[in-house]
């Protein structure tokens, strides 16, 4: 059995990526898995896997004095740190720089562990000095001092982020870098088949989007503009499940009265997706690439809206997109100016006929080389853990 800790700074809950790893690996056995992250409590419902430990701190509340603020910081770091050395992990998995930290400070007195990285975004140089992000600039001082020569593995969601990491950080091996994307996983192929066999046929073109939102850093305003420019006259309607946005971003939504699109300002839990998106034609992706790490971005709602059969509609703006829309010769992931009208009314014009499925690839396919990388590696050290502290044996 291996001692596997995640080690998450950032609320467990906002990543569905980081929990299917999580239930990857409590599933597949050899492991003993634990996680140390945070939660806003009083935003979120905890999220519970089965066979995997949670050590859980408060999420800093941003808000108040710089006293306080630095208070409710150290107050998670030591949650993290005592998470850790209740675990006794022979590896260590962290994710993002935000999660180094704690990490680092466990691995000055217990060097044999063993240390992995992973990346859900890439952070230009410059993030780390903007007001506000101490805790991810504290982080990269760790790496660049030692976290990453020690590391066996450090991986980004596409190969593009990795090149731009490997030019930040030239010092890296590149033999350790690795490509891990975010699909969703196997449990939902099941939900998808049921979902689409039973979804209702429609004379309209069923539109959805999922995901955050805002009118600087999406394409939501020209959308909704050009459906209500075609009132009545178009065969189009757009759903919108939206958990995150801005106040201005919600009056403007709120404000339109078009019987075509409905916007759940609830969101929706990432669960219920294999269940929801298949009754839809076209997915979208509206995100405005104001940062290279939008523009090189091969989104979680990408591999979503193609698992569950969709076709995708995404901006110019996103030529990380690219490969995955030329590696598909049945559905259609296309590129669309979304400030021009009319090239989204010629994408409608041309017709829409829904193909059969093409997109198979899971979050088990990709994790299975992190597994082998786990595995092969692990030697004496996976032992010297297995009997583990009273109270937190492997379930």
């Amino acid at each position: 059995m291996i001692r596997l800790t995640l080690v998450h700074w950032l609320p467990l809950e906002q990543y569905p990526p980081a929990c299917n790893m999580l239930r990857y690996f409590s599933a597949g056995g050899g492991y003993c898995v634990s996680c140390c992250t945070s939660i806003r409590a009083d935003e979120q419902s905890a999220v519970s896997i089965p066979n995997v430990v949670l050590h859980r701190g408060s999420f800093p509340s941003g808000g108040g004095h710089v006293g306080t603020k630095l208070v409710e910081l150290l107050a998670l770091l030591w949650q993290i740190l005592k998470g850790l050395f209740l675990s006794r992990p022979d590896v260590i998995l962290y994710v993002e720089p935000h999660s180094a930290l704690p990490v680092a400070l466990y691995l000055l007195l217990r060097r044999s562990t063993r240390l992995f990285i992973h990346y859900h975004e890439y952070r230009e140089l410059s993030h780390f000095q903007d007001r506000g992000n101490l805790v991810a600039r504290l982080g990269r001082w760790c790496e660049t001092a030692f976290l990453h020569r020690k590391a066996e593995w450090i991986s980004h969601t596409n190969d593009d982020r990795l090149k731009m990491f490997l030019q930040d950080h030239a010092y890296v091996n590149p033999e350790v870098l690795h490509s891990l994307p975010n699909y969703p996983p196997d449990s939902w192929l099941p939900i998808i088949s049921r979902s689409r066999i039973h979804c209702s046929e429609s004379d309209s073109i069923r539109l959805v989007y999922v995901g955050a939102l805002s009118l600087r850093d999406t394409f939501i305003q020209p959308l909704i503009e050009w459906i209500a420019a075609h009132r009545g006259g178009m065969r189009v309607r757009l759903d919108i499940y939206a958990g995150t946005m801005d106040a201005e971003t919600r009056s403007f939504l709120e404000s339109q009265h078009l019987s075509t699109v409905q916007v759940f300002f609830a969101g929706v839990p990432y669960e219920r997706l294999p269940e929801i998106l298949p009754q839809y034609d076209i997915g979208l992706i509206l995100y405005r690439g104001n940062s290279l790490n939008y523009r090189y971005n091969a989104p979680n709602k990408l591999f979503e809206y193609l698992l569950c059969g969709l076709d995708v509609w995404y901006p110019g703006q996103m030529p990380g997109i690219r490969p995955i829309a030329a590696s598909l010769s049945q559905q259609q992931v296309v590129e669309v100016n979304f400030d021009d009208h009319a090239t989204m009314d010629r994408e409608l014009d041309a017709g829409f006929v829904r193909k059969p499925r093409e997109w198979f690839s899971t979050c088990e396919h990709v994790l299975a080389s992190l597994g082998v990388s786990i595995q092969q590696g692990s030697g004496s050290g996976a032992s010297q853990g297995v009997s583990g502290p009273p109270g937190n044996q492997c379930v």
